[in-house]
């Protein structure tokens, strides 16, 4: 994942190994109002370029192999901040023409070793992206707003966008790409190998949120979430355990912009080995669907499939080994399932205005098809567990 930052122009740099020289700095400023400022203590490099007004940038580094590049091209009160400290940190700003109320931080800790940050903001207005690696080793975060080609995207303007992230630990990844309007993003990842992915409205769409939390240690816990259109919502949270995998897709169409919006979806995971993945109108336009899934305890297995409009689907899995899978097609279907201790639960909806229920325990196995309107299933099965 760490290649689709590294492929974009702006970010080549990122793919060079920190060098261990003597300390060199280059200003190069034009223009009225800019303000440059470095500090470096070691074998450090730092080069700043301001080609336009009212820029400001500050570049911090200490300790060994240290290297910074801050751009800022364009008008407006772009600001630029840089602080390092440790071993083989590497930090690039870049916010260019076209831009204004720009923002960019990144912030490489003293223990975090082999560190590589990056933030291009490109034709943004009111973008601001935050960038924090605490202790450990390994980490990559990378932040692309407006301009969306290195995903495989468009290059538009971003608007309102916000982007931050936060590691602590080792192994750690994070890339968010937005291009739109009014997105935001919030990646927080604490303990080990954690890995997370964010496109929003890479072919366009605005008011898409994602907000993301993983912590464990041991393991890769995997989160991706693509957004495309307007006014999705995505939460995942993966906590206390490892090996777990969320996927939410939310009218995301790699070479057509098909999908849709007012879409919310949300995955709580708390144990080992859990997967899920939420869809919500991959191939049409529709609006105001809800999908969630929530799983505690270990090995299970929940989708959440939704195509059309005013659809809600959850899946409440408690225990280890559930499977459950939730296929909604239409208007207004509703279905929930409630699982414990290896149970599979099957539900596909088609049509309008239908409803299932399922709550199994003990093991049990259900299947559940509704085709057409106004249906109802409810489905009861084992011995619940004591209170």
């Amino acid at each position: 994942m760490k290649k689709l930052i590294l492929a974009g122009a702006s970010v080549v740099a990122l793919a060079a190994a920190p060098v261990y020289a003597q300390s060199n700095s280059t200003v190069t400023q034009t223009g009225n109002g800019n303000d440059a400022s470095v500090t470096q203590t070691g074998s450090n490099t730092s080069t700043v370029d301001q080609l336009s007004d009212d820029n400001t940038a500050t570049v911090t580094q200490s300790s060994t192999g240290n290297e910074s590049n801050i751009t800022q091209d364009g008008t407006g009160p772009n600001t630029g901040t840089v602080d390092q400290a440790g071993e083989d940190g590497f930090a690039d700003i870049m916010q260019t023409a076209t831009s204004s109320d720009n923002d960019a931080t990144i912030t490489q800790t003293s223990d975090a070793v082999g560190n590589i940050g990056g933030i291009i903001q490109t034709d943004s207005i009111d973008g601001s992206a935050t960038i924090t690696q605490g202790g450990g080793e390994g980490n990559f975060a990378g932040i692309d707003q407006g301009d969306t080609s290195v995903a495989g995207g468009s290059v538009s303007g971003a608007t309102d966008a916000i982007a931050d992230v936060v590691q602590t630990g080792s192994f750690n990844e994070a890339l968010s790409v937005q291009g739109g309007a009014t997105q935001e993003v919030f990646i927080s990842q604490i303990g080990d190998e954690n890995v997370a992915t964010v496109f929003q409205g890479t072919l366009g769409g605005s008011g898409a949120i994602a907000d993301v939390f993983q912590t464990g240690t041991g393991g890769q816990s995997f989160v991706t979430v693509l957004q495309d259109s307007a006014d999705n919502t995505a939460f995942v949270d993966q906590g206390g355990g490892s090996g777990n995998n969320v996927t939410i897709d939310q009218g995301y169409v790699s070479a057509a912009a098909t999908g849709g919006d007012n879409n919310t979806a949300g995955a709580f995971q708390d144990g080992s080995g859990n997967d899920s993945l939420v869809e919500q109108n991959f191939l049409d336009i529709g609006g105001d669907n809800l999908g969630g899934t929530a799983q505690i305890g270990d090995d299970n297995v929940a989708t959440v499939s939704q195509e059309g409009s005013f659809n809600a689907g959850g899946s409440a899995q408690f225990g280890d080994d559930n499977d459950s899978e939730i296929t909604q097609d239409g208007t207004g279907n509703v279905a929930g399932v409630l699982q414990f201790d290896g149970s599979l639960s099957t539900v596909l909806q088609d049509g309008a205005d239908n409803f299932a229920l399922v709550q199994q325990f003990d093991g049990s196995t259900s299947s559940v098809s509704q085709i057409g309107d106004n249906n109802t299933a409810n489905v009861t099965q084992g011995t619940p567990p004591a209170p």
